[in-house]
């Protein structure tokens, strides 16, 4: 380190103590910092006038430390402090951080419309698809060739419906050409009440990943979300899945109904031997609009509450990975500018018709941005209006007032797009959960202060 360099520090747009910890939030870089107190005077100083000697001599006068130990903290730390951005050489241009180019990360394929269950919440629930209608497996294969043109290498395909077990065949023919032609993760989504052995054994080949929904801890809250007897099918169809060594994740929708039983959903989850158990909030799309039947957990509540049940019971751990708390962990580690979520960008929809949309939350007519059996993929995914609007319209720093001066809209993303289109009406609204969102991002940098393991996902999933 040069002793007369002058260094600056970005100005920060929030600050918080706390316990002599201070919470530091840079939107525009964007970056957010937890700091001691030492720290956090040594970047006050960084002021573009004083040299670093200075700045030695004023913190180890105020702290009462030897120059020498100073000397050395600043040493250890500057290196970081200028890879983040957070400070640069006085004269030098201020550094950004910014993701270059893009990718399709994840490839959702409605295989059928059709479903064996009436869930209330389902999100497809009312976009029927006539049978005679659907994409046969070659078409499918057609499709996935030209989609690897966009895809990233660390591309995940879901394989999901309706019930993708109605036409398991087909479901296991577009994985294995999946597989074939590079795709490595390939995951299906099914209800588990479908479920065979001989799915099981073929699905074990193809090294699938098997997504099993499981609304309820017990028969009585499953039930009421799936139909009668889907519980007891439901588990009936995981264990078949765990006996033949298939990576088995669960996932939980959590609403106000079901919330307290969160414990419990671990401890059947730990029973039955699974390797992830997923939980996420119900979403105002679809079937979960219904607010007279379904009640929405306040996000930060949810967040604090599991954090605390994992605190409580490490032994859930292991099943740990993609739930809520992961997964926003994950995301509040990453500081560059995404805009938003990716969908319409990172994400897609293929469905079972051969229509494309920007997301499973975009399945409605007007975010339909072309079909593959009268346009190419390429065509649709560089030219199609519908999702060039839809890239324009929902980056964060433009999308509407309140986002684009919010200190957390690049971790934010301005929350699931689908779901305050679909409860709003509008392509610009802010997301619906929007203040407890945001106690819930800042609430999760100090546990991540505390607790930098969170956040180690296991499979690319979003909320």
């Amino acid at each position: 380190m040069i002793k007369n360099t002058i260094f600056v520090c970005s100005p920060w747009a929030y600050h918080k103590e706390k316990e002599e910890k201070h919470l530091l939030i840079w939107p525009d870089l964007p970056r957010w910092m937890i700091v001691d107190k030492e720290l956090y005077l040594i970047l006050k100083l960084f002021d573009g006038k004083k040299n670093i000697d200075v700045i030695i001599d004023i913190i180890s006068k105020k702290f009462k430390k030897k120059p020498s130990e100073i000397n050395e903290m600043i040493n250890k730390i500057l290196p970081t402090l200028i890879e983040y951005g957070v400070v640069y050489k006085k004269g030098e241009k201020k550094p950004t951080s910014e993701i270059q180019g893009w990718k399709i990360k994840e490839i959702n394929i409605n295989v059928t419309s059709r479903c064996n269950l009436q869930c209330k919440m389902c999100f497809n629930k009312y976009n029927k698809i006539p049978i005679e209608n659907e994409l046969s497996s070659e078409e499918i294969k057609k499709f996935l060739d030209q989609f690897m043109e966009f895809a990233d290498e660390s591309a995940l395909l879901t394989i999901t419906g309706g019930e993708s077990l109605l036409v398991q065949e087909k479901a296991l023919e577009v994985a294995e050409h999946a597989k074939k032609i590079g795709i490595k993760t390939v995951a299906i989504i099914t209800n588990g009440t479908l479920v065979t052995k001989e799915f099981a054994k073929k699905a074990k080949k193809l090294n699938l990943k098997i997504m099993v929904s499981l609304d309820g801890a017990n028969e009585k809250e499953h039930d009421y979300l799936r139909g009668i007897g889907s519980f007891k099918r439901t588990i009936n169809g995981i264990k078949i899945l765990v006996d033949e060594g298939l990576e088995v994740m669960t996932n939980y929708m959590v609403h106000k109904d079901n919330f307290e039983s969160l414990k419990d959903y671990y401890d059947l989850a730990l029973t039955l031997k699974v390797d992830m158990a997923r939980f996420i909030s119900l979403k105002r799309m679809g079937g979960g609009k219904d607010k007279k039947s379904l009640k929405v957990v306040p996000i930060d509540k949810l967040l604090k509450s599991t954090y605390e049940l994992f605190q409580d019971h490490p032994e859930y751990s292991k099943l740990t990975g993609v739930d809520l708390v992961s997964i926003f962990a994950g995301q509040c580690k990453l500081s560059v500018k995404r805009g938003w979520c990716g969908t319409g960008k990172t994400i897609m929809l293929l469905d079972a018709d051969g229509s494309v949309y920007p997301c499973p939350g975009h399945i409605l007519p007007e975010f339909k941005a072309g079909n593959i059996r009268e346009r190419s993929f390429s065509e649709i995914w560089l030219n199609s209006p519908v999702l060039i609007k839809l890239r324009k319209t929902y980056n964060v720093d433009t999308v509407n007032k309140k986002c684009s001066k919010c200190i957390v809209r690049h971790w934010c993303l301005g929350g699931c797009r689908g779901e305050a289109y679909q409860s709003t009406g509008r392509m610009d609204s802010p997301d619906i959960q929007c203040k407890a969102l945001k106690r819930m991002i800042m609430d999760m940098f100090w546990l991540l202060a505390e607790h930098p393991e969170l956040g180690k996902g296991k499979i690319n999933l979003t909320i």
